[in-house]
């Protein structure tokens, strides 16, 4: 029997490996101990919060794309250029890998 610490919760195992697998973590093995307790094997993927950057507004997520790929803030210069590039159109995943080739 488990002795460690647990919490009651109320997953099933789909549910578990779609939360899991929605916040990043690639999934090594699931199994099920004593008939209740989850054992699982998981790593996170490098770009699992990407798609989170995505519903930032504009300024925030030219800065975080910057922070990830440039490890610096755009400048006042840059910025304005970015969210002018928003504005005309173009895709804020276009942007990101425009961003993350420059680097």
């Amino acid at each position: 029997m488990y002795q460690g610490d647990f919490h009651y919760t109320c997953f099933t195992e789909i549910l578990f490996l779609d939360l899991l697998t929605r916040s990043g973590f690639r999934i090594n093995y699931i199994t099920t101990k004593d008939s209740w307790l989850f054992e699982v094997s998981a790593m996170k993927n490098e770009d699992s919060c990407v798609y989170l950057i995505f519903h930032l507004d504009d300024r925030k997520f030219i800065q975080s794309v910057f922070a990830k790929f440039l490890s610096r803030s755009p400048d006042t210069e840059a910025m304005m250029h970015y969210v002018d590039t928003l504005n005309s159109g173009i895709t804020k995943e276009a942007l990101y890998q425009q961003i993350k080739d420059s680097e």
